[in-house]
């Protein structure tokens, strides 16, 4: 959890900088540049997380959380020196892949260590965690970014690398199943990608899911200024009041929402908490109300609560040992192209049809997954899925 908090704390607090002000204002880059820094990261870490999940079963977790925190150091320091923007953009690829094998060494650790039936409460713990570590490196990087010095910026986010690194070194187990059980050379573990693992109905279910997932949460992403303008009449500031009860609530469902999906089995918390954001959504279209809005948000919110444990502790279940780190590196990058093409496609819908109709289609996309899901478990696949409490 604190090597979580500490990587999600140092990217938010770097990239933040980097979008805001270090590009446009002190670099003199404009916008649009920011933007690419922004494409070239996503588009770099989505395509080397399946190959770092991948290295991480063959050399062990803990090497490639180490190297990849190394990577990122050294694409930090080089973003730091360097004044010419086509070096910035490849110093960015190079930091995209040094976070890359965080995601899947980091859930298949904790996959490892813990069994199914406390699976669901540890991803909301992880939850919790990069949330926490969001809204801290969030808020602060937004008092301090009129205030410090660049140097300054870069320094903190070198620390918050360094610590985590430190961390895996001194503290993490290594629990990958071919380094843990197997004396094989390294270069005798350089087999095939297990590609074979990704043609598993359970894994290609699952992976379905939870494209439609982020791509339905996604649509909504570039939406919230011009809904809050053009919609509530409202600016962003102003309605910002409104949503700290829905999030405090969000927050504090989450740990109950990983017991549910310990007690009840993975599929009945996710159907339940996507038919309650497909409600929520075709709610919010119907209304411009700020208060009935904050009401709809409460349950959209509450639907992120339920579904995120459920998924996550899912996607642990059904990955073998062996193979854990490139499968659930495989659905990282399904879930991330889902999270990276809606806000595209939500910010079209927005521009040629009306602000309403966002909210049908991702509405729409969320129902969806809802009855693929439910579909899934009625044909008694979840069995294979479920911890043993949920398994009757």
């Amino acid at each position: 959890m604190a090597i979580m908090f500490l990587e999600q704390a140092s990217f938010v607090t770097l990239f933040l900088f980097f979008t805001q002000r270090y590009i446009p204002d002190d670099r003199a880059l404009g916008v649009a540049f920011a933007g690419y820094v922004i494409t070239v990261f996503a588009l770099t870490k989505l395509l080397a997380q399946t190959p770092a999940g991948w290295l991480g079963d063959r050399f062990g977790y803990k090497t490639t959380l180490v190297v990849g925190f190394t990577v990122s150091l050294a694409a930090t320091v080089l973003m730091m020196v360097t004044y010419n923007p086509a070096l910035f953009l490849v110093a960015t690829a190079i930091f995209a892949l040094g976070r890359a094998p965080t995601g899947p060494a980091l859930n298949a650790t904790l996959a490892n260590l813990y069994d199914e039936e406390d699976r669901g409460k540890i991803v909301a713990y992880s939850n919790i965690v990069n949330l926490s570590a969001y809204a801290v490196a969030g808020l602060g990087g937004f008092f301090m970014l009129e205030f410090v010095q660049p140097r300054t910026i870069f320094s903190l986010s070198i620390g918050l690398t360094v610590a985590p690194l430190l961390l895996v070194l001194l503290a993490v187990r290594e629990t990958s199943f071919l380094v843990s059980h197997k004396k094989d050379p390294w270069l005798v573990r350089m087999g095939r990608l297990p590609l074979n693992e990704l043609t598993n109905p359970h894994v290609m279910t699952w992976g379905v899911i939870v494209l439609l997932v982020g791509l339905g949460m996604g649509l909504m992403g570039p939406l919230a200024r011009s809904y809050s303008h053009d919609v509530l009449g409202m600016e962003l500031h102003e309605v910002a009041p409104y949503l700290v009860l829905p999030a405090a609530l969000a927050f504090f469902c989450l740990i109950p929402a990983g017991h549910l999906a310990d007690r009840l089995g993975r599929l009945r918390p996710l159907v339940l908490g996507l038919g309650i954001g497909c409600v929520a959504l075709l709610g919010i279209s119907l209304t411009s109300n700020v208060w009935t809005v904050m009401g709809m948000t409460s349950f959209l919110l509450l639907s992120y609560a339920l579904t995120s444990p459920a998924i996550g502790a899912a996607m642990m279940d059904l990955t073998e040992e062996h193979t854990r780190g490139f499968v659930l590196g495989a659905l990282a990058t399904v879930q991330g192209l889902g999270g990276s093409l809606g806000p595209t496609l939500g910010g079209r819908i927005y521009e040629s049809l009306e602000p309403a109709a966002v909210f049908y289609v991702a509405g729409a996309i969320l129902g969806g997954a809802a009855l693929l899901a439910a579909a899934y478990g009625s044909r008694h696949l979840v069995l294979a899925l479920s911890p043993v409490r949920a398994q009757d």
